[in-house]
Formats: structure tokens, sequence, C-alpha cells
């Protein structure tokens, strides 16, 4: 893999590692500040659901393609 492969890839490990660490930290949040279960269900949680979940879906895409390349 050339160089410059290496760094747009890490650079995409990093970003999406990012924002799974702060989705995971607003959920975290949410968890926190929540009084009950039902409170978890309302509607004003539901972008931090989704943004924790496309953005785990991201980082292991990344990670895979990462290593597919890296294998070659």
């Amino acid at each position: 893999m050339s160089s410059l492969k290496t760094i747009k890839y890490s650079k995409q490990l990093i970003g999406t590692s990012l924002v799974w660490l702060t989705g995971m930290g607003m959920i975290a949040f949410a968890i926190v500040n929540s009084s009950s279960i039902e409170q978890l269900a309302q509607l004003k949680y539901i972008p931090i659901y989704t943004v924790i979940i496309l953005s785990s879906l991201c980082l292991g895409l990344c990670h895979y393609l990462y290593w597919q390349d890296y294998k070659t």
C-alpha cells in the first residue's frame, strides 16, 4: 500500500473513531441524565442513537477496508 493511501486511511480511521467516541459520550450522557427507562425512548434521543449506530458501522467498514488493502 502506498504511503498516500496509508495516510488517507489513517485520517479516516481517526475521524470515524472520534465520531464514534462522541456518540458514545452522548449515549452515556443520555443514560446518566434519564430518571427512568421510558425516558430513554423519547424522540429527542433518536438522533443520538442514529449517530452511534451509523458511526459504528462506518468505523468497522474503515477498519475492514484498511486491513484488506494492507494485506495486498
